[in-house]
């Protein structure tokens, strides 16, 4: 079992997490959590939160994209569909079309690879749909200073704050 007191383990890439060829570009972008945030957000289109597909220049035959699991497969997709930064602004059609657990994937990998420990949480959230408990997964960090872990919605909006934190 691995203890809180082994935050190495939580900084450190997992089979899901390991960015392969791409670790790189990761290692160039800025560490602090609210960059690495905010480009996690950038990568995923929601397939139900995000809009209408076509609206949003995504043909419908692109949802077996929601079947990515592994991160470096989810960089190598992001790679063929706009071969940018990932720390640059991306159309939603040059976005990974996914859910929670791809932006709460695509964060782990990004912190991780900056060795912030940090690990996925799956529940169910009462903020994203009044009167519903909707299944969702999110990502923690280690906060030192407080000694705790810390919630990260990764595909939230920066001014979300949960009532509960």
């Amino acid at each position: 079992m691995v203890r809180v007191t082994d935050l190495s383990f939580y900084a450190t890439q997992s089979r899901v997490t390991e960015p392969g060829k791409f670790a790189g570009a990761i290692d160039d972008m800025p560490s602090s959590l609210a960059d690495i945030r905010k480009a996690a957000r950038e990568l995923v289109f929601h397939y139900r939160a995000g809009g209408d597909y076509a609206e949003n220049g995504i043909a419908a035959d692109r949802i077996a994209e929601i079947d990515t699991r592994y991160a470096d497969a989810m960089l190598a997709r992001l790679d063929q569909l706009g071969g940018l930064r990932l720390t640059e602004a991306r159309k939603p059609s040059q976005r990974l079309l996914g859910c929670c657990r791809d932006f709460t994937v695509l964060f782990l990998t990004l912190a991780r690879q900056h060795g912030v420990p940090a690990r996925a949480r799956v529940g169910f959230a009462t903020y994203l749909e009044a009167g519903w408990y909707v299944d969702h997964v999110v990502a923690e960090v280690w906060d030192e200073g407080e000694q705790r872990w810390r919630l990260v919605g990764a595909e939230l909006a920066d001014d979300h704050v949960d009532p509960a934190d």
